[in-house]
């Protein structure tokens, strides 16, 4: 991690200050070696994840939107066909492969987003790819927000 001379001296005190709050040695070591440039041990306590950018929270947010609109429509349907509410509720992503968007989705959760989309959190198998099938099948459709029971299961068809 490159920080400025600047940006340490701004962290060092910042940990400095968390040392005095909470008695913690161990903010004063990384404060010291801070200001003594070992940017070694540093980046070994600091890690800060890569920007999640817009076209990657853009996919995110339209994944939701989908199973938005099939978890209401399966509720308005009278007849079921063979879907279950398991069948659609939102799967997740993987939180091995796909962390960075599983992290994205429980921000948005924990912010009042999408809330209310029945889901897991974890996966447990990639599925980005997945997904973007999805969508495109629900583009196919042209993107309703009222499906049927075909359109839903059009979607789900791999």
């Amino acid at each position: 991690m490159n920080f400025t001379d600047t940006e340490r001296v701004i962290l060092a005190n910042q940990y400095e200050i968390l040392a005095k709050l909470d008695n913690e040695q161990a903010y004063l070591d990384l404060a010291e070696n801070l200001r003594d440039g070992h940017e070694w041990i540093y980046d070994q306590k600091i890690s800060i994840s890569p920007i999640f950018n817009k076209e990657q929270s853009d996919f995110v947010v339209s994944i939701l939107e989908l199973y938005e609109v099939i978890q209401s429509s399966f509720d308005a349907l009278s007849d079921k066909g063979s879907l279950t509410e398991d069948r659609v509720k939102f799967p997740g992503f993987d939180g091995n492969n796909e962390g960075d968007y599983k992290r994205f989705f429980s921000a948005l959760v924990k912010n009042q987003q999408f809330a209310h989309v029945n889901a897991n959190t974890n996966s447990h198998m990639q599925k980005i790819s997945t997904y973007k099938h999805m969508l495109g099948k629900w583009e196919s459709l042209g993107k309703g927000y009222e499906l049927s029971l075909d359109d839903i299961e059009a979607i789900f068809d791999r």
